[in-house]
């Protein structure tokens, strides 16, 4: 007869005189009745089972197992011993779920266990839920990752709906208090911060950005980022948004910066650039601290500015040069045109874009405009998710005018069928503008075209995945030649074309002989001297790297001379080898250097190798090239890894516009900075946080942090 289903969840140990429990591993006496083990399944494990219930054997003589104490049995709950185990130990299964019967046998069962529901399985760890336990441990954690990631006030565990929310999907656990969340939050940076500042630390190629931002609350606060390679990218980390108590000078910043860097253990030799935007506070504060050479003025600052000299809109200076201003701005018509900003009628391409400006103001704060617009874009069968809106231009964000523009003129035929209607119809409380005519439209046509490089030189330099610097005078010369061959045929963008190429020509006139974009654009293998256009910065450039490199090459054969001197004097005299020693040791000093062009070898041999694709990840190329030049490749790496801008460190600050909001504008600055760190990281930092540092209290690398 089949045996027991309690054996499903017990074995026999001591020659059967005892039975152990499976599930809790507890061993019980055993008199050849299940009736205590049934009991002890009930109370315990909270399994209900019946005593009837027996499993049978299988169908076929192939699917049984001579050695499965389930194959034989002497009565209903007692199995008999196996005529191939003298001692009558009868192992069960190990787990029912990877030795439950085949389907087949299950339909043929009288009766069957009733498994275990996730309250069951709940109750059996209720201890892991109590303070200090794993799941509470685990689940904390995560509840301050979700904190802190989607930018949830530290007042969500006090709220009524989530904590309805969180009582029904786990009873068990038992929420923290807001002082207990804003703790953990502070012991999870403290204990991941040291990782970071241990491997920033370890880097010898660093770009620093900074930038000042002023919150919600009125508070000041200076960001700093970093970034260098690791491997083929570019790791970003956003080092703290540092309260500002103090009025913003040059003085009080070069304190925070200093700071800054002492706190991760940044030193000065390691940071290749420190860019900044054109703010004369922030500017003069890192020259002073770190040095003119490793200041470096944002290159995305620089074009902002030319596109909005260009086009004359607002003549006041932009607020991001200007100093600590609120970056948060809404997307509101009625705070972002300017009533000093009016168009005089001359047909200027001020005027045309203040009536452009108008006609977008107008259909985004008219509900019936906005209906028609979308109305009409469904009738050329247009899906509604992919209906356009228009975008209104701001002072403050970058090559929004193009934006505009490009948007206005992709929707030029709908939106004049829109005014034509809203002027037809009397029931439209603000009278609509007048749309522009065709030749205004060319005009505008004109302008975007001109505008256009400027806006893929912005997003190509503004990227902080790849390096920036060594891409600013190849991209300058591109946007000029594109200008340039640009063929005018309106009076607006024949102006707009000569006032963007004097902008760019004064503006950018001596890049080519400031050492640190010639150096990382010559120690580029995509672009190298081909880059330039003047031969007297690729004659300067090439020289001073020349020396670095050749002083490299003197370090390493110093090296050699130390370890062949060290070796001959183990070498007697009189050895047969004495005499090709030191000829080794009398050329080692000049076995790279080229006596006739003063320059090193392998530095000529690197400027006359073939440029590489443009399309090419520098660092892979360099990884490649690294054994070839070594030497070249020790001097790149102080130059190469630079970024030309400091959009990272406002990007800080786009984050850090989304942390202080209005549900978390209590946050202290104390907590302001960590919260834009611990925003940054992944899921995993959280649940590895607890096995790292509960645990193993490993270290864990920035470069699998961050995201």
């Amino acid at each position: 007869m089949a045996p027991s289903v309690v054996w499903t969840y017990f074995k026999k140990v001591d020659n059967g005189k005892k039975v152990k429990c499976l599930k809790c591993s507890k061993e019980l006496c055993f008199n050849k009745s299940t009736s205590a083990l049934l009991t002890h399944l009930e109370t315990v494990h909270r399994l209900k089972l019946n005593k009837q219930n027996k499993r049978k054997r299988e169908d076929t003589a192939a699917d049984s197992d001579p050695d499965d104490p389930s194959s034989t049995s002497q009565d209903n709950d007692t199995p008999s011993a196996s005529t191939g185990n003298a001692s009558g130990d009868h192992s069960a299964p190990a787990s029912p779920a990877l030795n439950s019967p085949p389907a087949k046998s299950r339909s043929h069962t009288s009766a069957s266990a009733v498994s275990p529901g996730p309250m069951d399985r709940c109750l059996s760890t209720s201890a892991s839920f109590s303070a200090g336990g794993h799941r509470d441990v685990t689940v904390t954690n995560a509840l301050v990752f979700m904190i802190a990631k989607d930018d949830m006030p530290l007042s969500t565990t006090s709220r009524e709906g989530f904590r309805f929310f969180c009582n029904k999907l786990q009873p068990l656990y038992k929420l923290p208090s807001v002082p207990t969340i804003t703790k953990k939050g502070e012991m999870t940076y403290e204990e991941l911060r040291p990782k970071f500042a241990a491997e920033i630390a370890a880097v010898q190629s660093i770009t620093l950005t900074a930038d000042i931002w002023t919150s919600q609350a009125m508070k000041s606060h200076l960001g700093v980022t970093c970034h260098y390679p690791k491997g083929k990218d570019m790791i970003s980390v956003e080092l703290c948004a540092k309260p500002l108590d103090t009025r913003s000078t040059i003085p009080h910043l070069r304190t925070a910066l200093r700071d800054v860097c002492t706190t991760w253990g940044i030193k000065d030799e390691a940071i290749i650039a420190f860019v900044t935007d054109g703010g004369a506070n922030i500017k003069g504060a890192v020259r002073e601290e770190f040095g003119v050479l490793k200041h470096v003025t944002c290159f995305a600052h620089q074009l902002n500015g030319i596109g909005q000299a260009a086009i004359g809109l607002h003549t006041t200076t932009v607020p991001s040069e200007a100093g600590a201003v609120p970056r948060d701005i809404p997307d509101n018509e009625d705070d972002l045109d300017d009533d000093d900003v009016q168009g005089d009628g001359s047909g200027s391409l001020k005027d045309l874009i203040i009536r452009t400006k108008k006609i977008v103001r107008f259909i985004r704060t008219s509900t019936i405009a906005t209906a028609e617009l979308l109305a009409l874009q469904k009738e050329k069968g247009t899906p509604e998710h992919l209906c356009l809106k228009l975008k209104q231009e701001v002072r403050t964000r970058w090559n929004s005018a193009y934006e505009m523009l490009e948007r206005f003129l992709q929707l030029a035929d709908e939106i004049s069928r829109v005014l034509l209607k809203c002027q037809r119809d009397r029931g439209t409380k603000a009278r609509p503008p007048n749309m522009l005519n065709g030749e205004e439209l060319e005009a505008l046509t004109e302008v975007k075209e001109l505008m256009k490089p400027l806006n893929e030189v912005t997003r190509e330099i503004s990227s902080e995945k790849t390096t920036t610097l060594s891409k600013c005078i190849p991209l300058v010369h591109a946007m000029q030649d594109k200008i340039r061959q640009f063929m005018a045929v309106t009076p607006v963008g024949f102006n707009l074309q000569q006032a963007l190429l004097n902008l760019i020509g004064k503006s950018f006139s001596g890049i080519e002989n400031l050492r640190p974009y010639a150096a990382a654009t010559l120690l580029d293998p995509r672009f190298k001297r081909a880059a330039f256009s003047s031969p007297a910065a690729v004659a300067s450039i090439v020289s001073h790297i020349g020396k670095l490199v050749a002083e490299e090459i003197a370090s390493d054969s110093r090296s050699i001379q130390e370890e062949l001197t060290a070796a001959a004097v183990e070498t007697p005299a009189e050895s047969i080898w004495s005499e090709f020693d030191q000829r080794v040791r009398d050329s080692a000093v000049d076995a790279s250097q080229d006596a006739a062009g003063g320059l090193p070898i392998e530095f000529r041999q690197y400027l006359n190798r073939p440029a590489c694709s443009r399309k090419e990840n520098i660092f892979v190329l360099w990884g490649q090239l690294k054994a070839e030049y070594p030497h070249v490749y020790k001097v790149a790496m102080r130059f190469v890894p630079a970024l030309g801008t400091s959009v990272p460190s406002e990007r800080l600050f786009s984050h850090a516009g989304l942390i202080s909001t209005k549900l978390r504008n209590r946050l202290s600055g104390n907590h302001f900075g960590p919260a834009g760190i611990l925003k940054e990281l992944r899921q995993q930092v959280f649940h590895g946080y607890v096995i790292l540092f509960l645990i193993y209290n490993s270290p864990q690398p920035v470069s699998s942090w961050l995201s």
